[in-house]
């Protein structure tokens, strides 16, 4: 079986990016060969061993994809239909890359990467996957999408149940669920990391927070650095470690960076940028913080339950699916800094419990969230579609 991964989110080395790396690293559990294609080359493509099965299909001169959502939801008449004549010209060509590779399953990350090439996939004979991995918006989005889809795969039932009701009844036969995973071999590799000296200076604070993620407005940073300032005034010795690539969104971060001076936190918030391997660092914390507005189910919470760090989140997506409420951390309103500034707060009035039950419940999430269980799950998704195309 050959399975094409669309995605259109070239940039970063997290989350998707390193998604598709797991996948092409368990191919023989899932029984098949893995191809990538994007419209750029990915910033992931150094690391990914087989690259030479990645696939540079170009947009079009002058193609309005790159700007693709806010062009179709709040563009005039014309300007929509220019969007979706690129749509359809990008989409002909990718059932040419299709056919000529002789794919059978073509796998779409998000509702643009189906919107993007999901008829030229269907006219090329293949079948469709979606994975659905953060909050839907746009019913005509959704509609379209999964009529494009054979199947859609959910990460929680909580994602599932936010979709619009009407396409939940239309749509039913289609819908399964695949927990989002990580690969346990970074987890071994993380608990049997050595000390370097930055390890240990980080280790020498009483109070170690961090953050792993995209510093983009939706991750809710702002809110962070606002309840912090409150959490100054009782434990002024705390320190956030923010790990991620500044340049993702570089008018965001300098305007993080001006909060965190007008809140007087220099001394209390580091920016660390991106880490090939975040998990050495996240391995001596105290707490993982995601402040985010909307999310999946994001793979730093799977990385910290794991390790057996507590987490404090926002209740967006499956995080509430994921975390163990009042044990292995707490859940809070999304959005809402003075909710933020109580889950921390009262994590740090009962550090000890939450830190001791997460080491405990870190076994259990490890059984729950491998990659391992993830592919065999996907490996019986992929032989459904293609028993059902035989038929």
């Amino acid at each position: 079986m050959r399975v094409l991964f669309f995605d259109p989110y070239y940039e970063g080395v997290y989350g998707n990016a390193r998604y598709v790396n797991d996948l092409f690293n368990h191919e023989k559990i899932i029984g098949c060969t893995f191809y990538t294609c994007s419209p750029e080359v990915p910033d992931y493509l150094n690391q990914l061993v087989q690259s030479e099965r990645f696939f540079h299909l170009t947009y079009d001169a002058n193609s309005r994809l790159s700007e693709f959502g806010g062009s179709l939801s709040g563009s005039n008449f014309l300007e929509q239909f220019k969007v979706i004549k690129d749509i359809l010209s990008y989409s002909f060509r990718f059932k040419d890359l299709c056919k000529k590779e002789d794919i059978d399953v073509v796998h779409c990350n998000s509702i643009r990467a189906i919107l993007t090439v999901g008829v030229g996939a269907k006219l090329a004979g293949c079948r469709v996957v979606l994975y659905i991995k953060s909050n839907l918006v746009g019913y005509i989005y959704c509609i379209l999408s999964f009529f494009l889809a054979d199947l859609i795969l959910f990460q929680t039932e909580t994602n599932k149940s936010r979709a619009p009701k009407s396409l939940l009844i239309l749509f039913k036969y289609k819908f399964r669920i695949l927990k989002n995973a990580i690969d346990m071999t970074r987890i071994n590799k993380a608990s049997l990391a050595s000390s370097s000296q930055a390890i240990e200076d980080i280790e020498a604070h009483s109070i170690k927070l961090i953050y792993i993620g995209s510093i983009v407005e939706r991750k809710g940073l702002r809110y962070l650095v606002n309840a912090l300032k409150r959490i100054k005034i009782y434990y002024p010795e705390f320190k956030l470690y923010i790990v991620g690539d500044e340049k993702q969104d570089q008018i965001h971060t300098l305007e993080l960076k001006d909060l965190i001076r007008k809140n007087d936190l220099q001394d209390n918030i580091s920016f660390l940028g991106h880490k090939k391997e975040p998990l050495n660092l996240l391995r001596i914390m105290d707490a993982l913080i995601l402040p985010s507005l909307d999310e999946g189910v994001p793979k730093s919470v799977i990385e910290a339950i794991c390790i057996g760090v507590p987490v404090i989140a926002t209740d967006v997506g499956g995080t509430a699916e994921t975390i163990d409420n009042l044990n292995n951390g707490i859940i809070v309103d999304p959005g809402n800094e003075n909710e933020l500034y109580k889950g921390i707060k009262r994590f740090l009035q009962n550090k000890i419990h939450f830190v001791e039950t997460a080491k405990r419940m870190s076994s259990e999430a490890i059984k729950v969230f491998s990659f391992s269980q993830h592919s065999k799950e996907l490996s019986r998704i992929y032989k459904e579609l293609t028993i059902d195309r035989t038929h």
